[in-house]
């Protein structure tokens, strides 16, 4: 017996496509379809049955950073590092802060929406 399992057919393939294309899903849950969406980028895309409990992940990217075929920790780059508060942040001059800003919105971005690797040639 399985803690979970892939479930298809969940959604008619035509919704699920147009939907996926206006990224229409909304994050939470969906009495329509009866899946709890985990996605916060507005689409869906595999639908595990997790006993009984059924929990729609975002669509797969296209593209994935298929590096090594193993995820990898990206390290802190080493000014960034020394900062350890807001306050540290704020000391820093409008130079410093442009350097990074990019750096720390992609960041975020990932803790938000997540982060798609290929391990041992699986998409995870």
């Amino acid at each position: 017996m399985s803690l979970y399992h892939v479930i298809h057919d969940v959604v008619p393939e035509k919704i699920l496509k147009k939907r996926n294309a206006k990224k229409d899903w909304a994050y939470g849950y969906d009495a329509e379809y009866d899946i709890v969406i985990v996605s916060k980028d507005g689409t869906l895309g595999e639908v595990y049955d997790i006993q009984n409990l059924r929990v729609g992940l975002p669509l797969a990217p296209e593209k994935v950073n298929y590096k090594h075929n193993k995820w990898h920790v990206d390290e802190l780059p080493r000014e960034l590092s020394r900062i350890k508060t807001q306050f540290d942040w704020n000391r820093r001059d409008t130079a410093f802060k442009s350097q990074w800003v990019d750096y720390i919105e992609e960041e975020f971005k990932r803790r938000d929406l997540g982060y798609w690797f290929i391990n041992n040639s699986e998409l995870g």
